[in-house]
């Protein structure tokens, strides 16, 4: 996305939207910035070792009581669901290892179908896959969750 875009689409949205053209870290947003975070399909490519520095940026620049919202696809060919541990768009992502590196609370989303908790059965998934949002282009699950950082004591 180019700023002139950006600048397009908020003349048509009327909307102030601002680019951030780099890692979530080096954009200098201070702490306890931020009420809402959204975070659509983009987890799961993410390599493993920069999740959980991710997630407590995410934690740092999120207030008190608010929530961080992510949809994270759930690949149908790669660990839990076969021995391969990634593919060519990523791998599936702990999803408790998310909430627990930001020290964030899941308040959203079914532990029995999130990889990572201890209620997550990858065979019942499979035998439910009438039952979910399965990409068309690509085996993956669509997945919703929210996370919501724990007000100050």
């Amino acid at each position: 996305m180019t700023p002139d875009r950006i600048a397009q689409l908020n003349r048509a949205f009327g909307t102030n939207v601002t680019l951030h053209n780099c890692f979530l870290h080096e954009a200098g947003f201070p702490e306890d910035y931020f009420d809402r975070i959204f975070s659509i399909s983009t987890i799961e490519h993410i390599p493993a070792a920069e999740l959980g520095p991710l997630m407590r940026e995410i934690s740092r620049i999120l207030r008190p009581g608010g929530r961080f919202v992510a949809t994270i696809d759930l690949f149908l060919n790669v660990r839990p669901f076969t021995e391969r541990e990634s593919n060519r768009y990523g791998s599936n992502a702990d999803v408790r290892a998310l909430a627990e590196a930001g020290g964030m609370r899941l308040v959203q989303g079914k532990r029995a179908e999130l990889h990572g908790y201890p209620e997550f059965d990858s065979n019942a998934v499979l035998t439910q896959l009438n039952h979910f949002l399965v990409g068309t282009q690509y085996p993956a699950l669509a997945q919703c969750v929210v996370f919501d950082k724990p007000a100050a004591p």
